[in-house]
Protein backbone atom coordinates (compact mmCIF):
# COMPACT_ATOMS: atom_id res chain seq x y z
CA UNK A 1 0.00 0.00 0.00
CA UNK A 2 2.95 2.58 0.82
CA UNK A 3 4.69 1.64 -2.68
CA UNK A 4 1.35 2.83 -4.26
CA UNK A 5 1.08 5.63 -2.05
CA UNK A 6 4.46 6.61 -2.96
CA UNK A 7 3.93 6.23 -6.56
CA UNK A 8 1.03 8.21 -6.71
CA UNK A 9 3.01 11.16 -5.18
CA UNK A 10 5.90 10.60 -7.49
CA UNK A 11 3.69 10.90 -10.58
CA UNK A 12 1.49 14.12 -8.89
CA UNK A 13 5.00 15.93 -8.17
CA UNK A 14 5.94 15.47 -11.82
CA UNK A 15 2.55 16.08 -13.47
CA UNK A 16 2.57 19.78 -11.56
CA UNK A 17 6.13 19.86 -11.90
CA UNK A 18 5.87 19.88 -15.90
CA UNK A 19 4.86 22.38 -17.96
CA UNK A 20 1.54 22.45 -19.98
CA UNK A 21 1.56 23.77 -23.48
CA UNK A 22 -0.44 26.66 -24.57
CA UNK A 23 -0.09 25.69 -28.30
CA UNK A 24 -3.08 24.76 -30.22
CA UNK A 25 -3.27 20.91 -31.05
CA UNK A 26 -3.80 22.03 -34.42
CA UNK A 27 -0.37 23.77 -34.57
CA UNK A 28 2.76 22.25 -34.91
CA UNK A 29 6.43 22.62 -35.35
CA UNK A 30 9.74 21.01 -35.73
CA UNK A 31 13.49 22.79 -36.14
CA UNK A 32 15.18 22.62 -39.43
CA UNK A 33 18.50 23.08 -37.63
CA UNK A 34 20.17 25.57 -35.26
CA UNK A 35 23.25 27.39 -35.49
CA UNK A 36 24.87 28.26 -31.82
CA UNK A 37 27.87 30.33 -30.84
CA UNK A 38 28.28 30.22 -27.00
CA UNK A 39 31.66 32.19 -27.17
CA UNK A 40 29.21 35.19 -28.96
CA UNK A 41 25.91 33.93 -26.76
CA UNK A 42 23.41 33.56 -29.10
CA UNK A 43 21.62 30.71 -31.02
CA UNK A 44 20.18 31.54 -34.43
CA UNK A 45 17.05 28.47 -35.12
CA UNK A 46 14.93 27.47 -37.75
CA UNK A 47 11.49 26.41 -37.82
CA UNK A 48 8.96 24.43 -39.55
CA UNK A 49 5.46 25.12 -39.09
CA UNK A 50 2.63 23.15 -40.12
CA UNK A 51 0.32 25.98 -41.24
CA UNK A 52 0.24 29.70 -40.82
CA UNK A 53 -1.01 30.71 -36.78
CA UNK A 54 -0.96 33.95 -34.80
CA UNK A 55 1.13 35.98 -32.94
CA UNK A 56 -0.07 35.00 -29.99
CA UNK A 57 0.63 31.13 -30.89
CA UNK A 58 3.84 32.32 -32.36
CA UNK A 59 4.74 33.81 -28.72
CA UNK A 60 4.03 30.36 -26.87
CA UNK A 61 6.32 28.43 -29.11
CA UNK A 62 8.78 31.07 -28.81
CA UNK A 63 8.85 31.14 -25.14
CA UNK A 64 8.87 27.08 -25.50
CA UNK A 65 11.97 27.51 -27.58
CA UNK A 66 13.67 29.79 -25.28
CA UNK A 67 12.87 27.82 -22.13
CA UNK A 68 16.02 25.75 -23.17
CA UNK A 69 18.67 28.04 -24.59
CA UNK A 70 18.39 30.81 -21.76
CA UNK A 71 22.18 30.30 -21.81
CA UNK A 72 22.11 32.52 -25.03
CA UNK A 73 21.66 36.09 -24.36
CA UNK A 74 20.38 36.14 -27.90
CA UNK A 75 17.94 33.96 -30.04
CA UNK A 76 16.74 34.75 -33.56
CA UNK A 77 13.85 32.61 -34.48
CA UNK A 78 12.57 31.96 -38.10
CA UNK A 79 9.69 30.66 -39.31
CA UNK A 80 9.06 28.82 -42.52
CA UNK A 81 5.73 27.33 -43.91
CA UNK A 82 5.60 23.40 -45.46
CA UNK A 83 6.68 24.55 -48.90
CA UNK A 84 8.96 27.51 -48.02
CA UNK A 85 12.95 26.95 -48.59
CA UNK A 86 15.28 28.16 -45.90
CA UNK A 87 17.40 30.92 -47.50
CA UNK A 88 14.34 31.79 -49.13
CA UNK A 89 12.88 34.06 -46.20
CA UNK A 90 10.78 33.23 -43.67
CA UNK A 91 7.51 33.32 -42.82
CA UNK A 92 7.69 34.78 -39.46
CA UNK A 93 10.33 36.18 -36.96
CA UNK A 94 10.41 35.67 -32.96
CA UNK A 95 13.93 37.22 -32.11
CA UNK A 96 15.16 37.83 -28.58
CA UNK A 97 17.70 40.22 -28.61
CA UNK A 98 17.03 40.08 -25.98
CA UNK A 99 13.14 41.22 -25.28
CA UNK A 100 11.19 39.44 -27.51
CA UNK A 101 9.66 40.56 -30.58
CA UNK A 102 7.05 39.07 -32.56
CA UNK A 103 6.61 39.90 -36.74
CA UNK A 104 4.62 38.16 -39.18
CA UNK A 105 6.29 39.31 -42.65
CA UNK A 106 4.16 37.17 -44.90
CA UNK A 107 0.29 37.21 -45.00
CA UNK A 108 -1.97 36.25 -42.05
CA UNK A 109 -4.59 33.76 -42.39
CA UNK A 110 -7.14 36.41 -42.26
CA UNK A 111 -5.55 38.73 -45.22
CA UNK A 112 -5.37 35.05 -47.33
CA UNK A 113 -9.23 34.65 -47.01
CA UNK A 114 -9.68 38.60 -46.98
CA UNK A 115 -7.91 38.35 -50.64
CA UNK A 116 -9.61 35.15 -51.94
CA UNK A 117 -12.97 37.34 -52.18
CA UNK A 118 -10.90 40.09 -54.22
CA UNK A 119 -13.15 39.74 -57.72
CA UNK A 120 -11.03 39.02 -60.73
CA UNK A 121 -12.85 40.10 -63.86
CA UNK A 122 -12.53 38.41 -67.42
CA UNK A 123 -12.63 35.01 -68.64
CA UNK A 124 -10.05 33.45 -66.07
CA UNK A 125 -7.83 30.44 -68.06
CA UNK A 126 -5.22 29.45 -65.46
CA UNK A 127 -4.58 30.41 -61.87
CA UNK A 128 -1.58 30.35 -59.80
CA UNK A 129 -0.11 30.35 -55.87
CA UNK A 130 2.99 32.65 -55.63
CA UNK A 131 4.41 32.26 -51.87
CA UNK A 132 6.78 34.40 -52.66
CA UNK A 133 8.00 36.16 -49.10
CA UNK A 134 6.25 39.17 -48.89
CA UNK A 135 4.83 38.80 -51.95
CA UNK A 136 2.64 36.52 -51.55
CA UNK A 137 -0.31 36.14 -54.11
CA UNK A 138 -2.79 34.56 -56.21
CA UNK A 139 -1.92 34.97 -60.62
CA UNK A 140 -4.67 34.54 -62.97
CA UNK A 141 -4.19 34.26 -66.46
CA UNK A 142 -6.75 36.27 -68.12
CA UNK A 143 -8.74 36.69 -71.46
CA UNK A 144 -10.41 40.16 -71.28
CA UNK A 145 -11.23 42.73 -74.14
CA UNK A 146 -9.71 40.88 -76.54
CA UNK A 147 -6.58 40.99 -74.48
CA UNK A 148 -4.60 38.45 -72.74
CA UNK A 149 -3.47 39.60 -69.16
CA UNK A 150 -1.79 38.42 -66.03
CA UNK A 151 -3.61 39.67 -62.96
CA UNK A 152 -1.86 39.93 -59.46
CA UNK A 153 -4.13 39.85 -56.36
CA UNK A 154 -1.87 40.63 -53.64
CA UNK A 155 -2.63 38.76 -50.13
CA UNK A 156 -0.98 41.04 -47.60
CA UNK A 157 -3.34 43.69 -48.60
CA UNK A 158 -6.13 42.34 -51.20
CA UNK A 159 -4.81 44.99 -54.09
CA UNK A 160 -4.41 44.05 -57.50
CA UNK A 161 -1.94 44.64 -60.13
CA UNK A 162 -2.06 43.22 -64.21
CA UNK A 163 0.10 42.79 -66.92
CA UNK A 164 -0.46 42.55 -70.73
CA UNK A 165 1.36 39.68 -72.02
CA UNK A 166 1.85 38.32 -75.44
CA UNK A 167 2.10 34.29 -75.47
CA UNK A 168 4.32 32.63 -77.71
CA UNK A 169 5.24 28.84 -77.27
CA UNK A 170 8.91 27.19 -78.91
CA UNK A 171 9.81 23.78 -78.45
CA UNK A 172 6.54 22.85 -76.91
CA UNK A 173 7.26 25.83 -73.99
CA UNK A 174 5.03 28.63 -73.34
CA UNK A 175 5.66 31.91 -72.37
CA UNK A 176 4.58 35.00 -71.36
CA UNK A 177 6.15 38.34 -72.39
CA UNK A 178 5.33 41.66 -71.03
CA UNK A 179 6.91 45.16 -71.14
CA UNK A 180 9.42 45.91 -68.40
CA UNK A 181 13.01 47.00 -68.17
CA UNK A 182 14.58 43.74 -66.00
CA UNK A 183 13.99 41.06 -69.19
CA UNK A 184 11.37 39.49 -67.35
CA UNK A 185 9.22 36.92 -68.46
CA UNK A 186 6.31 34.66 -67.48
CA UNK A 187 6.86 30.53 -68.40
CA UNK A 188 4.45 28.00 -68.26
CA UNK A 189 6.48 25.00 -67.07
CA UNK A 190 5.68 21.46 -67.86
CA UNK A 191 4.08 20.62 -64.85
CA UNK A 192 1.80 23.61 -64.99
CA UNK A 193 3.36 25.57 -62.39
CA UNK A 194 4.27 29.58 -63.75
CA UNK A 195 7.93 30.26 -63.42
CA UNK A 196 8.78 33.62 -63.16
CA UNK A 197 11.95 34.24 -65.18
CA UNK A 198 14.93 37.49 -65.24
CA UNK A 199 17.97 37.08 -67.46
CA UNK A 200 19.20 35.21 -64.38
CA UNK A 201 16.87 32.19 -64.82
CA UNK A 202 13.92 31.43 -62.58
CA UNK A 203 13.48 33.72 -59.51
CA UNK A 204 10.04 32.57 -58.35
CA UNK A 205 7.67 29.30 -59.03
CA UNK A 206 4.03 29.98 -58.49
CA UNK A 207 2.30 26.37 -57.66
CA UNK A 208 -0.47 25.36 -60.12
CA UNK A 209 -4.43 26.04 -58.42
CA UNK A 210 -6.39 23.17 -59.39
Amino acid sequence: MKKIIYAIIAITIFSCGKKESKIPKDITYSIIDEDSNEKLSKTTVNIRLNKKTTKLVLTDIATELRDSRKKYAKAWIFYHLPDMEVGNGCWATTHYTPKLEVKILGSTEKEDAKASKVEVTGEILKKWESKMMMMESTLYLVKEDGKLLIKTVYKKNGCQGFEEVKESTKNNITRYDYENGHGEYFQLEKNGDLGMYGPDGIFNNCKKIK
